[in-house]
């Protein structure tokens, strides 16, 4: 898996250096020992802008949905929105 999203990313940067990729690519950011999404985007100079958790449950919160950037998008907000339920 990791492998063909780094390959989708060199052949996206093929047709615009401003990358947007979005998704549930369900590695937990929160968790330090997550590291392989992490390394594809320094090496593509992409930034994951959501850095708080995305699915929240009482015994347990998680970073697993991603929207990742190219370095040179400048973002004035991105956020989560936890909703009540």
């Amino acid at each position: 898996m990791w492998d063909r999203l780094h390959l989708a990313i060199e052949k996206a940067y093929k047709f615009s250096n401003l990358l947007n990729i979005a998704g549930d690519i369900n590695e937990d950011q929160l968790n330090l020992a997550n590291h392989k999404l992490k390394h594809i985007l320094i090496l593509n100079n992409l930034t994951n802008i959501i850095t708080e958790p995305t699915h929240i449950t009482n015994s347990l919160a998680t970073l697993l949905d991603h929207i990742a950037i190219s370095n040179n998008i400048k973002i004035h907000y991105a956020g989560v929105q936890h909703l009540d339920q």
